[in-house]
């Protein structure tokens, strides 16, 4: 594993008042693209694999249902 520690500039750019509601919808659209990938991944973890790596995407998947998040 790789950890990069330098800092990530994050982009930020100004959304216009008619332009909320699509960027609402492109952000649910990509909540909802993320589960299905989640989901996609968790259903190919081998019977084998410790209990952890479940669990771990379990997390992830409550983490996108958190409204303070999502």
């Amino acid at each position: 594993m790789v950890l990069d520690r330098s800092r990530q500039e994050i982009p930020k750019y100004e959304v216009s008042q008619d332009q909320v509601h699509s960027e609402i919808k492109r952000f649910q659209s990509a909540l909802a693209r993320t589960r299905a990938e989640l989901r996609r991944i968790q259903e190919e973890i081998p019977d084998h694999a410790p209990h952890e790596a479940n669990a771990f995407i379990d997390v992830h998947l409550l983490m996108l249902q958190d409204p303070v998040i999502a």
